[in-house]
């Protein structure tokens, strides 16, 4: 099946592809295909519809600006996502934001078990540092990332992101796990209420000298954590 002159998130959507397979146990998604000028999102998979809990498959998302769908999510940047799904959980196997000249890569999971109370779990590929402490305000309506090499004194790194909500009342919390200090947690609220939380980024071919160093030295070293990510 294919469509025209439809809408996703009140944005019009250039062409709709679908290939569905209805069996007797099993709903099988062949090709089902969103584009929209370059942006596109690709999924495929299984759904076992004699087990609430029996489906499984990918999906591949690639968008320009996020913005254009949902305007008032935390980035406006674009983004490229690939996620494999079993039952109500889902890893990230590759995540890419670019802001700007800024790129972001993170792998991670979702937990969408209870809808109330969904989970989202991100770790980034390289060194991120929060530049928002001492905040005066405890609600976030924005992410902005910031090139760390321009950051004077030293931060505390994140070691991850994690995303809790509820997907029926749209009312979400963002909460960063840090290496050094108090972890941080923040209702996330709709602009121009709240303020803007400040990520540092250091370059994935910068060298790990200077304030990284000198967190290792005063913290202690800690082990490297490495993480494959495919491109969707």
């Amino acid at each position: 099946a294919t469509g025209s002159a439809l809408t996703i998130f009140k944005a019009p959507i250039d062409l709709l592809t679908a290939k569905i397979n209805v069996k007797s146990t099993q709903l099988e998604i062949e090709e089902l295909e969103l584009e929209r000028g370059k942006d596109f999102l690709r999924a495929q998979g299984k759904i076992d519809i004699s087990h609430e809990h029996g489906s499984r498959g990918t999906l591949a998302l690639s968008v320009r600006n996020l913005s254009d769908y949902a305007p008032n999510t935390l980035l406006s940047s674009s983004l490229g996502l690939r996620l494999i799904f079993q039952g109500r959980t889902a890893s990230i196997d590759s995540l890419q934001l670019q802001d700007g000249p800024i790129e972001i890569a993170f792998n991670g999971t979702i937990d969408f078990t209870d809808l109330q109370n969904v989970g989202v779990t991100l770790v980034p590929s390289q060194a991120l540092f929060d530049l928002s402490w001492l905040p005066t305000v405890d609600c976030v309506n924005a992410l902005q990332f910031l090139p760390a090499e321009n950051v004077a004194g030293p931060s505390p790194g994140i070691e991850k992101i994690d995303l809790h909500g509820d997907a029926r009342s749209g009312r979400w919390n963002i909460a960063l796990k840090k290496d050094a200090g108090p972890d941080e947690e923040d209702a996330i609220c709709v602009a121009p209420g709240g303020r803007s939380l400040k990520i540092g980024v250091r370059d994935r071919g910068a060298p790990e000298f200077g304030q990284a160093a000198l967190r290792g030295f005063q913290y202690g070293d800690r082990q490297p954590l490495s993480f494959s990510l495919d491109r969707p």
